[in-house]
């Protein structure tokens, strides 16, 4: 089987807010279905190619859903949505067992972004720099 692309579909029960929440994140915005003040889909990028798709055509809130996105400084990213004075529940970072600097933030109604840092010497860091 060959696959295209890939994306982590959503469905909010407060479309709305969940926009606004993921806007306040930072999320890139690719494209957006339907009217600009009604729509009924964006597409955010997730970097690396990831796509999230939040759909306002059914409300199914999520449960337990996190996304794992990489960054290339922790200390960076937090300092970005703190200055944004981001809404959401933010963890302190945490060198797990693995060797990666995780730190989890709320997105919206259970759904959280794992922040990971890949320290150089971690065998999934890119060495393309």
């Amino acid at each position: 089987m060959e696959l295209l692309q890939s994306r982590v579909l959503l469905n909010p029960s407060d479309f709305k807010a969940a926009l606004r929440r993921c806007e306040e994140f930072g999320l890139h915005t690719l494209r957006i279905y339907g009217p600009l003040e009604e729509p009924l889909g964006v597409l955010f990028s997730l970097g690396g190619g990831g796509i999230l798709e939040l759909s306002s055509l059914e409300r199914i809130p999520p449960s337990g859903v996190r996304l794992w996105v990489q960054v290339p400084s922790m200390s960076r990213a937090l300092e970005e949505l703190k200055n944004r004075q981001y809404p959401g529940n933010m963890g302190e970072p945490v060198h797990q067992p693995w060797g990666l600097l995780e730190c989890e933030v709320e997105l919206f109604e259970g759904v959280v972004v794992i922040l990971v840092e890949v320290p150089k010497e971690h065998p999934l860091h890119w060495r393309g720099d």
